[in-house]
């Protein structure tokens, strides 16, 4: 299950004189890594909190007292991933995940709308075979740490977006957007390596046939 993702707005780097310290966040470090996932190939695990902290953290840390040590800011989006987490905010609703577990955008906005009221933006991404998952829900807060409406507020990747569409998205509306579970993951995962290790195993048996097909070339030739 991916988490909920806070989006807050501000410059790149509000304050250069808070770098990020893991350090700081020593205390919470474990509960950071089963919750806010870097799942950035390539990058090292505080990748995405260093991100976090110095793009957002640093211009949330000038305004909002709750937030002005990296401890506290980190603490805070930990809190709120837990008050707003998707499974909990779909919990009452028949929205589901699963293997088969799809849904057209209109469903899955009606039941957000529900429990979070104000306007939201929900996230799809896209496989090979062009089909969408839900990836993220993106809820705005004040400055008070109380949901706003996103309405009007500018996302980098929703830039051709019309703000006066009621559903702020990038999911197609045409198409049902799959919602996997952990679970479903795990297993297109396995399924996936048991295919590859399949393959492996029949290049194996591929390479020692054609062995034996020559050793018995071989023994025919010097007989």
């Amino acid at each position: 299950m991916w988490p909920t993702k806070y989006h807050q707005i501000g410059p790149l780097f509000c304050n250069d004189s808070a770098p990020f310290d893991i350090s700081q966040i020593a205390s919470i470090e474990e509960e950071m890594k089963e919750k806010w996932i870097n799942i950035e190939r390539g990058t090292p695990l505080d990748g995405l909190w260093k991100h976090e902290w110095e793009k957002h953290g640093t211009c949330a840390a000038l305004e909002i007292k709750e937030m002005n040590t990296q401890l506290k800011y980190f603490k805070e989006g930990l809190s709120l991933i837990d008050r707003y987490a998707i499974n909990k905010l779909l919990q009452p609703t028949y929205i589901k995940p699963g293997i088969d577990a799809a849904y057209k955008l209109e469903e899955i906005y009606s039941a957000l709308n529900l429990s979070i009221g104000n306007n939201f933006a929900i996230v799809c991404e896209k496989d090979k075979n062009k089909n969408q998952y839900l990836f993220e829900i993106r809820i705005c807060f004040d400055k008070n740490l109380n949901i706003h409406s996103c309405d009007g507020i500018v996302m980098e990747d929703f830039k051709n977006i019309d703000y006066h569409d009621e559903i702020i998205t990038n999911c197609r509306r045409d198409q049902e957007i799959i919602y996997p579970s952990k679970a479903w993951l795990l297993q297109k995962q396995w399924i996936e390596k048991v295919k590859e290790q399949q393959s492996q195993n029949d290049s194996f048996m591929y390479h020692w046939i054609n062995v034996y097909k020559l050793v018995r070339l071989l023994q025919w030739i010097t007989l």
